[in-house]
């Protein structure tokens, strides 16, 4: 599987459980961060992006790369986990405990579906 495949089949995953009013997308975030949520100028929503580097090291550690593995740990969050968050950002414009308890639900409701 490459890293795109492995970024879309992550990502449905989620957005099977997940509601989501904008597109997400994997590319070089210049923010330094793992994922970041955009709004336009009215506060709408009008993309999520996750950091390429961020889904390469998931997509590494997935395949059962330890280099890739140490460095998911590292960073503090799984691919899954960074997409509830950004998405939790669409409910919950700031990071409280409202944010926290929307991205935790979302990230249970993903695990959930897997099983």
């Amino acid at each position: 599987m490459t890293m795109q495949e492995f970024f879309e089949v992550t990502l449905a995953n989620v957005l099977r459980v997940v509601p989501c009013s904008c597109p997400v997308v994997m590319r070089d975030n210049g923010e330094k961060a793992l994922g970041s949520t955009f709004f336009d100028a009215d506060m709408r929503p009008v993309e999520i992006v996750i950091d390429d580097y961020f889904v390469e090291n998931n997509w590494l550690a997935a395949s059962g790369s330890v280099v890739g593995k140490a460095l998911v740990e590292l960073a503090g969050d799984t691919l899954i986990g960074t997409i509830c968050h950004e998405i939790a950002h669409l409910t919950h414009f700031r990071h409280g405990k409202k944010h926290t308890r929307l991205t935790q639900e979302y990230i249970a409701l993903v695990r959930k579906a897997e099983v």
